[in-house]
Protein backbone atom coordinates (compact mmCIF):
# COMPACT_ATOMS: atom_id res chain seq x y z
CA UNK A 1 0.00 0.00 0.00
CA UNK A 2 2.85 2.35 0.82
CA UNK A 3 4.47 1.55 -2.52
CA UNK A 4 1.24 2.45 -4.32
CA UNK A 5 1.01 5.76 -2.47
CA UNK A 6 4.62 6.63 -3.34
CA UNK A 7 3.99 5.65 -6.96
CA UNK A 8 0.92 7.92 -7.12
CA UNK A 9 2.87 10.82 -5.63
CA UNK A 10 5.70 10.20 -8.11
CA UNK A 11 3.25 10.20 -11.02
CA UNK A 12 1.55 13.34 -9.69
CA UNK A 13 4.80 15.33 -9.59
CA UNK A 14 5.80 16.96 -12.84
CA UNK A 15 9.35 15.71 -13.25
CA UNK A 16 10.23 18.69 -15.45
CA UNK A 17 9.51 20.99 -12.51
CA UNK A 18 10.89 18.77 -9.74
CA UNK A 19 14.52 19.93 -10.21
CA UNK A 20 13.33 23.56 -10.11
CA UNK A 21 11.57 22.90 -6.81
CA UNK A 22 14.75 21.31 -5.46
CA UNK A 23 16.77 24.29 -6.65
CA UNK A 24 14.53 26.78 -4.84
CA UNK A 25 14.54 24.67 -1.66
CA UNK A 26 18.32 24.24 -1.43
CA UNK A 27 19.10 27.77 -2.60
CA UNK A 28 16.91 29.49 -0.01
CA UNK A 29 17.97 27.06 2.72
CA UNK A 30 21.54 28.19 2.04
CA UNK A 31 20.93 31.92 1.69
CA UNK A 32 18.54 32.26 4.64
CA UNK A 33 21.28 31.21 7.04
CA UNK A 34 23.57 33.92 5.65
CA UNK A 35 21.15 36.77 4.99
CA UNK A 36 19.52 36.45 8.40
CA UNK A 37 22.75 36.39 10.42
CA UNK A 38 25.51 37.95 8.30
CA UNK A 39 25.73 41.04 10.47
CA UNK A 40 25.76 38.91 13.64
CA UNK A 41 28.62 36.83 12.23
CA UNK A 42 30.68 39.90 11.33
CA UNK A 43 30.11 41.44 14.73
CA UNK A 44 31.27 38.24 16.42
CA UNK A 45 34.43 38.55 14.33
CA UNK A 46 35.14 42.01 15.75
CA UNK A 47 33.40 44.30 13.26
CA UNK A 48 31.26 47.22 14.31
CA UNK A 49 28.32 48.75 12.49
CA UNK A 50 30.38 51.82 11.61
CA UNK A 51 33.02 49.59 10.00
CA UNK A 52 30.55 48.05 7.59
CA UNK A 53 28.13 50.81 6.66
CA UNK A 54 29.81 51.89 3.43
CA UNK A 55 30.94 48.40 2.42
CA UNK A 56 27.48 46.90 2.79
CA UNK A 57 25.87 49.92 1.12
CA UNK A 58 27.60 48.87 -2.10
CA UNK A 59 25.37 45.79 -2.29
CA UNK A 60 22.01 47.40 -3.23
CA UNK A 61 23.58 49.71 -5.80
CA UNK A 62 25.45 46.75 -7.28
CA UNK A 63 22.13 44.93 -7.66
CA UNK A 64 20.36 47.95 -9.15
CA UNK A 65 22.93 48.65 -11.86
CA UNK A 66 24.29 45.19 -12.63
CA UNK A 67 21.13 43.06 -12.80
CA UNK A 68 19.69 44.80 -15.91
CA UNK A 69 23.08 44.40 -17.61
CA UNK A 70 23.11 40.68 -16.81
CA UNK A 71 19.53 40.44 -18.07
CA UNK A 72 20.60 42.03 -21.36
CA UNK A 73 23.25 39.38 -22.01
CA UNK A 74 20.94 36.56 -20.91
CA UNK A 75 18.34 37.72 -23.43
CA UNK A 76 21.03 37.72 -26.09
CA UNK A 77 22.10 34.14 -25.42
CA UNK A 78 20.45 31.83 -22.89
CA UNK A 79 21.35 28.58 -24.57
CA UNK A 80 24.05 27.93 -21.98
CA UNK A 81 21.91 28.85 -18.98
CA UNK A 82 23.13 25.92 -16.89
CA UNK A 83 26.69 27.17 -17.33
CA UNK A 84 25.65 30.66 -16.21
CA UNK A 85 23.91 29.28 -13.13
CA UNK A 86 26.99 27.25 -12.27
CA UNK A 87 29.24 30.30 -12.62
CA UNK A 88 26.95 32.39 -10.41
CA UNK A 89 26.82 29.79 -7.65
CA UNK A 90 30.55 29.00 -7.73
CA UNK A 91 31.27 32.73 -7.51
CA UNK A 92 29.01 33.00 -4.45
CA UNK A 93 30.72 29.98 -2.89
CA UNK A 94 34.22 31.39 -3.39
CA UNK A 95 33.21 34.85 -2.15
CA UNK A 96 31.70 33.44 1.02
CA UNK A 97 34.85 31.36 1.56
CA UNK A 98 36.92 34.54 1.42
CA UNK A 99 34.50 36.22 3.81
CA UNK A 100 34.84 33.31 6.25
CA UNK A 101 38.64 32.95 6.19
CA UNK A 102 40.37 36.01 4.79
CA UNK A 103 38.46 39.22 5.55
CA UNK A 104 37.96 38.72 9.34
CA UNK A 105 41.61 37.69 9.76
CA UNK A 106 42.75 40.76 7.85
CA UNK A 107 40.48 42.90 10.01
CA UNK A 108 41.78 41.40 13.27
CA UNK A 109 45.43 41.68 12.26
CA UNK A 110 45.05 45.27 11.21
CA UNK A 111 43.12 46.12 14.38
CA UNK A 112 45.84 44.60 16.58
CA UNK A 113 48.57 46.40 14.66
CA UNK A 114 46.71 49.71 14.91
CA UNK A 115 46.25 49.15 18.64
CA UNK A 116 49.97 48.47 19.16
CA UNK A 117 50.94 51.49 17.07
CA UNK A 118 48.68 53.73 19.11
CA UNK A 119 49.99 52.55 22.47
CA UNK A 120 53.61 52.82 21.36
CA UNK A 121 53.07 56.41 20.19
CA UNK A 122 51.40 58.03 23.17
CA UNK A 123 53.43 61.18 22.61
CA UNK A 124 51.74 61.65 19.26
CA UNK A 125 48.24 61.08 20.61
CA UNK A 126 46.25 63.49 18.43
CA UNK A 127 48.07 62.78 15.17
CA UNK A 128 47.82 59.02 15.65
CA UNK A 129 44.07 59.23 16.19
CA UNK A 130 43.61 61.39 13.12
CA UNK A 131 45.76 59.21 10.89
CA UNK A 132 44.22 55.89 11.89
CA UNK A 133 40.41 56.08 12.20
CA UNK A 134 40.26 52.37 13.04
CA UNK A 135 41.55 53.23 16.54
CA UNK A 136 38.47 55.36 17.10
CA UNK A 137 36.29 52.39 16.20
CA UNK A 138 38.09 49.63 18.06
CA UNK A 139 39.64 51.37 21.08
CA UNK A 140 43.08 50.65 22.43
CA UNK A 141 42.77 46.86 22.62
CA UNK A 142 45.69 44.78 23.82
CA UNK A 143 49.39 45.16 23.17
CA UNK A 144 50.39 42.18 21.05
CA UNK A 145 53.43 41.13 19.10
CA UNK A 146 52.68 41.51 15.41
CA UNK A 147 54.93 40.25 12.57
CA UNK A 148 56.81 42.79 10.51
CA UNK A 149 54.91 41.97 7.32
CA UNK A 150 51.92 43.80 8.78
CA UNK A 151 53.72 47.02 7.93
CA UNK A 152 52.48 46.38 4.40
CA UNK A 153 48.91 46.23 5.66
CA UNK A 154 49.46 49.41 7.63
CA UNK A 155 50.90 51.15 4.57
CA UNK A 156 47.84 50.33 2.54
CA UNK A 157 45.70 51.22 5.53
CA UNK A 158 41.98 50.96 5.73
CA UNK A 159 41.59 51.56 2.00
CA UNK A 160 42.80 48.05 1.17
CA UNK A 161 40.61 46.52 3.83
CA UNK A 162 37.57 48.48 2.64
CA UNK A 163 38.14 47.61 -1.03
CA UNK A 164 38.64 43.94 -0.16
CA UNK A 165 35.42 43.77 1.79
CA UNK A 166 33.53 45.61 -0.97
CA UNK A 167 34.81 43.15 -3.59
CA UNK A 168 33.97 40.11 -1.47
CA UNK A 169 30.46 41.26 -0.57
CA UNK A 170 29.76 42.43 -4.14
CA UNK A 171 31.04 39.12 -5.50
CA UNK A 172 28.71 37.22 -3.20
CA UNK A 173 25.82 39.45 -4.30
CA UNK A 174 26.60 39.01 -8.00
CA UNK A 175 26.60 35.27 -7.45
CA UNK A 176 23.44 34.90 -5.41
CA UNK A 177 21.12 37.61 -6.72
CA UNK A 178 21.18 36.81 -10.48
CA UNK A 179 21.02 33.05 -9.93
CA UNK A 180 17.51 32.91 -8.48
CA UNK A 181 16.24 35.45 -11.05
CA UNK A 182 17.61 33.30 -13.86
CA UNK A 183 15.96 30.23 -12.34
CA UNK A 184 12.69 32.19 -12.26
CA UNK A 185 13.01 32.75 -16.01
CA UNK A 186 13.76 29.07 -16.62
CA UNK A 187 10.73 28.09 -14.53
CA UNK A 188 8.52 30.48 -16.51
CA UNK A 189 9.80 29.10 -19.81
CA UNK A 190 9.13 25.57 -18.59
CA UNK A 191 5.61 26.39 -17.39
CA UNK A 192 4.68 28.04 -20.68
CA UNK A 193 0.94 28.70 -20.74
CA UNK A 194 0.63 27.63 -17.09
CA UNK A 195 2.61 30.64 -15.91
CA UNK A 196 -0.26 31.59 -13.60
CA UNK A 197 0.81 28.67 -11.36
CA UNK A 198 4.34 29.96 -10.97
CA UNK A 199 3.67 30.45 -7.25
CA UNK A 200 3.53 26.67 -6.73
CA UNK A 201 7.19 26.56 -7.70
CA UNK A 202 8.17 29.67 -5.76
CA UNK A 203 6.56 28.45 -2.54
CA UNK A 204 9.53 26.10 -2.13
CA UNK A 205 11.47 29.26 -1.32
CA UNK A 206 9.70 29.28 2.05
CA UNK A 207 10.18 25.52 2.41
CA UNK A 208 13.93 26.04 2.18
CA UNK A 209 13.77 28.91 4.66
CA UNK A 210 11.89 26.75 7.17
CA UNK A 211 14.46 23.97 6.81
CA UNK A 212 17.32 26.40 7.42
CA UNK A 213 15.61 27.96 10.45
CA UNK A 214 14.89 24.52 11.93
CA UNK A 215 18.52 23.42 11.59
CA UNK A 216 19.88 26.66 13.05
CA UNK A 217 17.39 26.52 15.93
CA UNK A 218 18.35 22.96 16.86
CA UNK A 219 22.07 23.77 16.66
CA UNK A 220 21.86 26.86 18.87
CA UNK A 221 23.38 26.83 22.32
CA UNK A 222 21.69 27.81 25.55
CA UNK A 223 23.98 30.80 26.14
CA UNK A 224 24.31 31.74 22.48
CA UNK A 225 21.42 31.17 20.10
CA UNK A 226 23.52 31.68 16.96
CA UNK A 227 25.89 28.88 16.02
CA UNK A 228 28.14 30.53 13.46
CA UNK A 229 29.83 27.31 12.40
CA UNK A 230 26.48 25.65 11.72
CA UNK A 231 25.37 28.74 9.80
CA UNK A 232 28.24 28.40 7.33
CA UNK A 233 27.88 24.63 7.14
CA UNK A 234 24.23 25.08 6.13
CA UNK A 235 25.28 27.65 3.53
CA UNK A 236 28.05 25.58 1.95
CA UNK A 237 26.02 22.35 1.94
CA UNK A 238 22.98 24.19 0.55
CA UNK A 239 24.97 25.71 -2.32
CA UNK A 240 26.54 22.33 -3.14
CA UNK A 241 23.11 20.67 -3.26
CA UNK A 242 21.87 23.59 -5.38
CA UNK A 243 24.67 22.90 -7.85
CA UNK A 244 23.75 19.22 -7.77
CA UNK A 245 20.14 20.08 -8.68
CA UNK A 246 21.43 21.42 -12.00
CA UNK A 247 22.47 17.86 -12.81
CA UNK A 248 18.90 16.69 -12.16
CA UNK A 249 17.65 19.42 -14.49
CA UNK A 250 19.88 17.98 -17.19
CA UNK A 251 18.47 14.50 -16.59
CA UNK A 252 14.77 15.22 -16.20
CA UNK A 253 14.02 18.49 -17.91
CA UNK A 254 14.07 19.42 -21.57
CA UNK A 255 16.86 18.13 -23.72
CA UNK A 256 19.70 20.48 -24.62
CA UNK A 257 18.49 20.64 -28.22
CA UNK A 258 14.97 21.63 -27.15
CA UNK A 259 16.33 24.28 -24.77
CA UNK A 260 18.41 25.72 -27.60
CA UNK A 261 15.32 25.89 -29.82
CA UNK A 262 13.31 27.73 -27.13
CA UNK A 263 16.03 30.25 -26.36
CA UNK A 264 17.15 30.83 -29.94
CA UNK A 265 13.82 31.03 -31.76
CA UNK A 266 13.67 34.80 -31.18
CA UNK A 267 17.34 35.41 -31.86
CA UNK A 268 16.57 38.09 -34.44
CA UNK A 269 14.10 39.89 -32.16
CA UNK A 270 14.94 42.98 -30.17
CA UNK A 271 16.43 41.94 -26.87
CA UNK A 272 17.87 43.32 -23.66
CA UNK A 273 18.75 47.01 -23.60
CA UNK A 274 17.47 47.38 -27.14
CA UNK A 275 13.99 46.48 -25.87
CA UNK A 276 14.28 49.02 -23.04
CA UNK A 277 12.31 51.56 -25.03
CA UNK A 278 9.48 49.11 -25.65
CA UNK A 279 9.46 48.16 -21.95
CA UNK A 280 9.12 51.75 -20.79
CA UNK A 281 6.73 52.77 -23.58
CA UNK A 282 4.22 50.41 -22.01
CA UNK A 283 2.44 52.84 -19.72
CA UNK A 284 1.36 49.98 -17.44
CA UNK A 285 4.97 49.68 -16.31
CA UNK A 286 5.27 53.05 -14.59
CA UNK A 287 2.70 52.56 -11.79
CA UNK A 288 4.11 49.08 -11.30
CA UNK A 289 7.67 50.41 -10.86
CA UNK A 290 6.42 52.85 -8.20
CA UNK A 291 4.61 49.99 -6.49
CA UNK A 292 7.74 47.83 -6.70
CA UNK A 293 9.86 50.45 -4.97
CA UNK A 294 7.29 50.99 -2.20
CA UNK A 295 6.87 47.25 -1.63
CA UNK A 296 10.62 46.92 -1.35
CA UNK A 297 10.72 49.91 0.97
CA UNK A 298 8.24 48.51 3.47
CA UNK A 299 8.83 44.78 3.22
CA UNK A 300 11.06 44.94 6.29
CA UNK A 301 12.59 41.61 7.20
CA UNK A 302 10.74 39.51 9.72
CA UNK A 303 12.10 39.04 13.21
CA UNK A 304 13.60 35.61 13.63
CA UNK A 305 11.01 34.50 16.19
CA UNK A 306 8.25 35.26 13.68
CA UNK A 307 10.05 33.93 10.62
CA UNK A 308 8.40 30.53 10.86
CA UNK A 309 4.91 32.03 10.91
CA UNK A 310 5.75 34.25 7.94
CA UNK A 311 7.20 31.33 5.94
CA UNK A 312 4.17 29.10 6.59
CA UNK A 313 1.81 31.89 5.56
CA UNK A 314 3.79 32.59 2.39
CA UNK A 315 3.66 28.89 1.42
CA UNK A 316 -0.13 28.94 1.69
CA UNK A 317 -0.63 32.09 -0.37
CA UNK A 318 2.04 31.17 -2.93
CA UNK A 319 0.28 27.86 -3.56
CA UNK A 320 -3.08 29.56 -4.14
CA UNK A 321 -1.61 32.58 -5.93
CA UNK A 322 -2.86 31.35 -9.32
CA UNK A 323 -6.57 31.28 -8.40
CA UNK A 324 -6.19 34.56 -6.48
CA UNK A 325 -4.63 36.31 -9.48
CA UNK A 326 -7.29 34.89 -11.80
CA UNK A 327 -10.02 36.16 -9.51
CA UNK A 328 -8.58 39.57 -8.59
CA UNK A 329 -6.32 40.34 -11.60
CA UNK A 330 -2.74 41.49 -11.23
CA UNK A 331 -3.65 45.06 -10.32
CA UNK A 332 -5.86 44.14 -7.37
CA UNK A 333 -3.41 41.45 -6.24
CA UNK A 334 -0.58 43.99 -6.03
CA UNK A 335 -2.87 46.44 -4.23
CA UNK A 336 -3.80 43.67 -1.77
CA UNK A 337 -0.09 43.18 -1.00
CA UNK A 338 0.28 46.85 -0.13
CA UNK A 339 -2.86 46.78 1.99
CA UNK A 340 -1.35 43.90 3.98
CA UNK A 341 1.74 46.05 4.56
CA UNK A 342 -0.61 48.82 5.71
CA UNK A 343 -2.39 46.61 8.24
CA UNK A 344 0.95 45.19 9.38
CA UNK A 345 2.30 48.69 10.03
CA UNK A 346 -0.81 49.58 12.04
CA UNK A 347 -0.54 46.42 14.14
CA UNK A 348 3.14 47.09 14.79
CA UNK A 349 2.36 50.62 15.97
CA UNK A 350 -0.25 49.33 18.44
CA UNK A 351 1.64 46.23 19.51
CA UNK A 352 1.92 45.89 23.28
CA UNK A 353 2.34 42.11 23.66
CA UNK A 354 4.73 39.65 22.07
CA UNK A 355 1.88 37.39 20.91
CA UNK A 356 0.90 40.05 18.36
CA UNK A 357 4.16 39.20 16.58
CA UNK A 358 2.50 36.10 15.13
CA UNK A 359 -0.34 38.16 13.66
CA UNK A 360 2.10 40.69 12.25
CA UNK A 361 4.34 38.12 10.60
CA UNK A 362 1.37 36.16 9.25
CA UNK A 363 0.32 39.36 7.49
CA UNK A 364 3.86 39.69 6.12
CA UNK A 365 3.59 36.21 4.63
CA UNK A 366 0.58 37.24 2.52
CA UNK A 367 2.44 39.78 0.35
CA UNK A 368 5.59 37.64 0.34
CA UNK A 369 3.72 34.67 -1.12
CA UNK A 370 1.52 36.65 -3.50
CA UNK A 371 4.02 39.31 -4.55
CA UNK A 372 6.88 36.97 -5.45
CA UNK A 373 4.50 34.68 -7.34
CA UNK A 374 2.73 37.42 -9.29
CA UNK A 375 5.88 39.49 -9.80
CA UNK A 376 7.56 37.22 -12.35
CA UNK A 377 4.43 36.19 -14.24
CA UNK A 378 3.52 39.87 -14.60
CA UNK A 379 7.02 40.55 -15.96
CA UNK A 380 6.46 37.91 -18.64
CA UNK A 381 3.08 39.44 -19.46
CA UNK A 382 4.38 42.98 -20.05
CA UNK A 383 7.86 42.23 -21.43
CA UNK A 384 8.34 42.60 -25.20
CA UNK A 385 9.28 39.50 -27.12
CA UNK A 386 12.90 38.60 -26.54
CA UNK A 387 13.40 40.78 -23.45
CA UNK A 388 12.02 38.66 -20.62
CA UNK A 389 15.32 38.44 -18.74
CA UNK A 390 15.96 42.17 -19.02
CA UNK A 391 12.47 43.11 -17.80
CA UNK A 392 12.60 40.61 -14.91
CA UNK A 393 16.06 41.71 -13.80
CA UNK A 394 15.03 45.37 -14.10
CA UNK A 395 12.06 44.84 -11.78
CA UNK A 396 14.17 42.88 -9.31
CA UNK A 397 16.85 45.56 -9.46
CA UNK A 398 14.33 48.20 -8.40
CA UNK A 399 12.90 45.94 -5.68
CA UNK A 400 16.21 44.76 -4.19
CA UNK A 401 18.49 47.65 -5.09
CA UNK A 402 16.37 50.69 -4.30
CA UNK A 403 13.75 49.36 -1.95
CA UNK A 404 15.55 47.04 0.42
CA UNK A 405 18.75 45.26 1.29
CA UNK A 406 18.72 42.32 3.65
CA UNK A 407 22.41 42.59 4.47
CA UNK A 408 21.95 45.86 6.33
CA UNK A 409 18.89 45.23 8.41
CA UNK A 410 20.86 45.48 11.69
CA UNK A 411 22.90 48.54 10.78
CA UNK A 412 21.90 51.99 11.99
CA UNK A 413 23.15 53.79 8.87
CA UNK A 414 22.41 52.67 5.35
CA UNK A 415 22.98 54.03 1.88
CA UNK A 416 20.25 51.83 0.39
CA UNK A 417 17.49 54.27 -0.49
CA UNK A 418 14.68 52.26 1.04
CA UNK A 419 16.34 51.56 4.37
CA UNK A 420 17.90 55.01 4.46
CA UNK A 421 14.48 56.67 4.20
CA UNK A 422 12.81 54.35 6.67
CA UNK A 423 15.73 54.60 9.11
CA UNK A 424 15.73 58.40 8.89
CA UNK A 425 12.00 58.47 9.49
CA UNK A 426 12.35 56.17 12.50
CA UNK A 427 15.14 58.36 13.90
CA UNK A 428 13.16 61.59 13.52
CA UNK A 429 9.69 60.50 14.61
CA UNK A 430 10.18 57.43 16.77
CA UNK A 431 8.90 53.90 16.39
CA UNK A 432 5.14 54.35 16.76
CA UNK A 433 4.90 57.45 14.58
CA UNK A 434 7.09 55.95 11.87
CA UNK A 435 4.87 52.87 11.65
CA UNK A 436 1.83 55.15 11.31
CA UNK A 437 3.56 57.03 8.49
CA UNK A 438 4.46 53.72 6.83
CA UNK A 439 0.79 52.75 6.93
CA UNK A 440 -0.31 56.08 5.40
CA UNK A 441 2.26 55.84 2.60
CA UNK A 442 1.28 52.25 1.82
CA UNK A 443 -2.41 53.14 1.74
CA UNK A 444 -1.81 56.18 -0.50
CA UNK A 445 0.38 54.16 -2.87
CA UNK A 446 -2.15 51.35 -3.19
CA UNK A 447 -4.93 53.87 -3.97
CA UNK A 448 -2.67 55.61 -6.50
CA UNK A 449 -1.86 52.30 -8.16
CA UNK A 450 -5.50 51.23 -8.40
CA UNK A 451 -6.61 54.60 -9.82
CA UNK A 452 -3.78 54.81 -12.33
CA UNK A 453 -4.32 51.20 -13.45
CA UNK A 454 -8.06 51.84 -13.83
CA UNK A 455 -7.44 54.98 -15.92
CA UNK A 456 -4.92 53.17 -18.12
CA UNK A 457 -7.32 50.28 -18.68
CA UNK A 458 -10.14 52.70 -19.48
CA UNK A 459 -7.99 54.56 -21.98
CA UNK A 460 -6.88 51.33 -23.67
CA UNK A 461 -10.48 50.11 -23.87
CA UNK A 462 -11.55 53.43 -25.42
CA UNK A 463 -8.83 53.16 -28.05
CA UNK A 464 -9.91 49.62 -28.92
CA UNK A 465 -13.55 50.68 -29.28
CA UNK A 466 -12.59 53.61 -31.49
CA UNK A 467 -10.60 51.33 -33.77
CA UNK A 468 -13.52 48.89 -33.99
CA UNK A 469 -16.04 51.64 -34.81
CA UNK A 470 -13.81 53.31 -37.38
CA UNK A 471 -15.02 52.57 -40.98
CA UNK A 472 -13.00 49.85 -42.56
CA UNK A 473 -10.74 50.91 -45.40
CA UNK A 474 -8.16 49.23 -47.46
CA UNK A 475 -5.34 51.57 -48.16
CA UNK A 476 -2.24 51.06 -50.15
CA UNK A 477 0.78 53.24 -50.61
CA UNK A 478 2.19 54.52 -53.85
CA UNK A 479 5.16 56.78 -54.38
CA UNK A 480 5.07 59.09 -57.37
CA UNK A 481 8.14 58.81 -59.50
CA UNK A 482 8.63 62.61 -59.81
CA UNK A 483 7.85 64.19 -56.40
CA UNK A 484 8.13 61.03 -54.20
CA UNK A 485 5.10 62.16 -52.17
CA UNK A 486 3.26 59.68 -50.01
CA UNK A 487 -0.31 59.34 -51.32
CA UNK A 488 -3.14 57.31 -49.76
CA UNK A 489 -5.71 55.80 -52.11
CA UNK A 490 -8.85 54.55 -50.31
CA UNK A 491 -10.58 51.71 -52.08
Amino acid sequence: MLDDTIAKIYDFIDRRLLPIKLYYTFYYAATTSIYAFLSAFLRKRGFKASDLTFQMAVVPFTIFWIKPIIGHFLDKDRRHWKLYLTIFLVNALLSMTLLWFFVPNLHNLHAKHASKKYINNKSNFTQSRLQDPMILLLGEGEVVNVPNFLNVIDALGLAWFAVTLVLVVSGMTLGLSPSFSLMDIIAMETLGENIIHFGRQRMFMSVGQLCSILILSLSGKRDNFLNVECMFVVYFVGILFTLASLKFIKLYQLSDQKVEEIFSENREATYGFFAFREVLRNIDIWPFLVLTFVCGLFSRDSLFSGYVCMAMSSILFAYYSGPIINYLSYEYTFALCLMCYTVRSCVWSMSAHTWTLMVVEFLLGVPVGLWISAFNSYAKKVAPEGSLAFATFLFWGVYEGLGKDRHQRDFANSCCIGLMLSGLLHHLTGGTSSWHIFAYINLATSIFYLLSSHMIKKRNARNIIERLLRPSKREYLEYTSNERDLILYPV
